[in-house]
């Protein structure tokens, strides 16, 4: 489904913003364009493990931008469990997707340049993606390296101006999808395609995969942001939006 613009709830919005239904899968959603470089070394030094402040350390650029998503990542997820966030240990299932044992918080977690979302459900298997729209970018050149055939050929016959918006549009959805399933693009993207018509979503894949199993939500956010969302459920969703600022600016 292609839902358009969003609407976010701020933390005291809701009587309790981390209470989270079957139903429901919450989208936390977080704006980097001003982190103040002490405040955040200093919460992610009394929050993170000394192993993610040493990978963060190895970042040439967005090293900020990288402890403040792990700093998002160990509250909201705290909050949800009541526990504190530096206690939350993370295991990593085969091929890398983290997780927390023994709970039905299930989460996933995206950045892209200055913008982070963190999708959390409860016992559904969930994948998100967030993309800023880069500066020319060949978007022809790679669908055909990247994308399905039929993918392809149908971006070739829109207009210029529409063919990056719309590959953003694919690229999200497959990288969703693929994070959902824990292989990411390993598993490739041209074996996952979707069909976009009239705000319609259609899901195809050379994967053993039961397709009818598999729902997927897409927003063009209002910074310009593409956005996607894989949620594994064929019952209804839904989806609810929830700032995170106030989190990241809370005391360590």
């Amino acid at each position: 489904m292609d839902t358009g613009m969003v609407a976010m709830a701020n933390i005291s919005d809701s009587v309790n913003p981390f209470n989270i239904k079957r139903h429901e899968i919450h989208l936390w959603r977080l704006d980097m364009r001003q982190l103040d470089q002490e405040s955040i070394e200093n919460t992610a030094g009394a929050l993170c493990t000394a192993a993610e402040l040493a990978r963060a350390q190895r970042f040439v650029r967005g090293r900020l931008e990288h402890l403040a998503t792990r700093i998002l990542l160990r509250r909201v997820l705290a909050n949800y469990l009541g526990q504190s966030p530096s206690a939350l240990e993370f295991a990593q299932h085969p091929k890398g997707k983290p997780y927390l044992a023994d709970t039905n918080i299930l989460f996933n977690l995206s950045h892209s340049a200055q913008e982070a979302l963190l999708g959390v459900s409860h016992g559904l298997n969930i994948g998100v993606d967030i993309e800023q729209n880069k500066s020319r970018l060949n978007a022809l050149e790679l669908a055909t390296h990247f994308f399905a055939d039929h993918e392809t050929h149908w971006l070739q016959r829109l207009e210029p101006e529409d063919q990056e918006r719309q590959f953003y549009r694919l690229w999200t959805l497959k990288e969703a999808m693929l994070k959902a399933l824990g292989t990411g693009i390993a598993s490739g993207l041209d074996n996952i395609s979707f069909q976009l018509d009239q705000g319609a979503i259609i899901f195809s894949t050379t994967l053993p995969l039961d397709t009818s199993n598999w729902q997927f939500f897409q927003w063009q956010l209002d910074s310009g942001t593409q956005a996607a969302l894989a949620v594994e459920s064929p019952a209804p969703l839904q989806i609810l939006w929830r700032n995170a600022q106030g989190l990241l600016e809370e005391s360590a």
